[in-house]
């Protein structure tokens, strides 16, 4: 009995194609793995912080108003309280601040949760505020559509 002979092109292009294929899965599972965990503030809290000490997540929530205090030592590190449905977690963030952060602003906190000095924190090292309306689009006045009549 005579052995099938694979040509060469075609044990290439299996080659390829597996490897290909190695490297998609590969990818795909290393985006999920640093891919951090989005959490409301309270939902967060209602999870139980512990499991998630020390893993890098995004949270969500509302500047607590009077709560911004600047770093004296290091000027690009700013603590705030971050709440939402009466839950609030302390934050230290490390960065420039958005143009638009201040109290009671909508904010996403991406960092690290940590636990120390006797509380649970969130230590952040990217930020990004929402902007509520400020972007929405204003309503049409009547004048500006009698135009298009």
């Amino acid at each position: 009995m005579q052995s099938a002979h694979v040509p060469d092109r075609l044990l290439v292009k299996i080659v390829l194609t597996a490897a290909v294929a190695v490297a998609g899965v590969w990818l795909s599972l290393e985006r999920l793995e640093h891919h951090p965990h989005y959490f409301l503030v309270d939902e967060l809290a209602a999870t139980g912080l512990r499991p998630h000490e020390g893993v890098y997540l995004r949270v969500h929530g509302f500047v607590v108003a009077g709560s911004i205090l600047p770093d004296t030592a290091d000027p690009t590190t700013h603590r705030f309280m971050l709440t939402r449905n009466g839950v609030a977690l302390r934050t230290v963030f490390h960065g420039p601040l958005p143009d638009t952060f201040k109290d009671q602003s909508e904010v996403v906190v991406s960092g690290k949760l940590t636990h120390g000095g006797g509380s649970w924190f969130i230590e952040g090292d990217e930020m990004f505020t929402k902007c509520g309306g400020k972007y929405e689009a204003a309503s049409p006045k009547a004048s500006s559509l009698s135009k298009f009549k």
